[in-house]
């Protein structure tokens, strides 16, 4: 038997709107909330990359670590 998969303390993506409303409900279930946003690009070198990092802290996995 497999062991419960852990949630993830935190989480990382582009701030990218498409993405974002893709993911938040599973954000929301995870009690996550946006910690930061962070430069890492002064231009786009294609479509798929964004100017930001967005950095993520979820609740969900402090919650199992208090079990």
């Amino acid at each position: 038997m497999e062991p419960p998969m852990a949630h993830p303390s935190h989480i990382v993506i582009f701030d990218d709107a498409e993405l974002l409303r893709q993911v938040e409900p599973f954000f929301d279930e995870l009690g996550c909330m946006i910690l930061g946003r962070y430069f890492h690009a002064h231009f786009a070198a294609d479509r798929g990359l964004q100017a930001n990092l967005l950095v993520y802290v979820c609740s969900a996995a402090h919650a199992e670590g208090d079990r």
